[in-house]
């Protein structure tokens, strides 16, 4: 190499460095983004909003507020669990706007009218609908699933269910698939700390 070559590789780095330094410089100095001041009245809602959940866990803890524990911990399955939490989020989604768990699956597509869905939302919804079933186990939990499990029968599907882990949401590798218990609220029951 050239020794106006060797010049070109040392000074090119350099050059960027500085660029680079200097950016960060002005970065630091011109947009700066300060904390905003709190009004008395933000204060005062924030003070509200910190003693209502104060109230709420107590509740849960003492068994007056039901409850639920989630457990998302993988069974080793990250594809097939990110569906799951994307549908679970749907049936929460489609509760809290209508009241009540879907009927089936299909339902679900009423969240495309009920607020300003995507394009790309829509899409993964379809995609959702398409492959995933709500299995109900009970009139109030259920198993989601959403790579072609087929339920065993009423009876089993009971006896699978009662060695689940009551009140806690969690996967479960069953059989080579990943499913998603979803259990009721534990009503009338201390959470249980630690």
């Amino acid at each position: 190499m050239t020794k106006s070559g060797w010049k070109l590789v040392v000074l090119i780095p350099v050059i960027l460095g500085v660029l680079f330094a200097a950016a960060t410089w002005y970065a630091h100095r011109r947009l700066t983004i300060g904390p905003t001041a709190m009004t008395d009245e933000d204060r005062a809602r924030f003070v509200a909003a910190q003693r209502i959940l104060e109230q709420t866990v107590a509740g849960m803890k003492s068994g007056q507020v039901p409850w639920k524990q989630l457990d998302y911990s993988s069974v080793g399955s990250p594809k097939e669990e990110g569906v799951l939490l994307q549908l679970r989020r749907d049936l929460g989604a489609f509760e809290i706007m209508f009241g009540r768990w879907p009927t089936g699956i299909r339902e679900l597509r009423r969240l495309n009218s009920g607020f300003e869905a995507t394009l790309t939302q829509r899409f993964h919804r379809e995609a959702i609908i398409r492959a995933c079933r709500i299995v109900s186990v009970r009139s109030d939990s259920y198993i989601l699933n959403c790579d072609a499990w087929d339920p065993p029968e009423d009876h089993e599907l009971q006896l699978l269910a009662g060695r689940f882990d009551p009140g806690i949401e969690k996967f479960y590798a069953i059989q080579g698939h990943v499913i998603l218990f979803v259990p009721p609220f534990v009503k009338n029951k201390p959470l249980p700390v630690g």
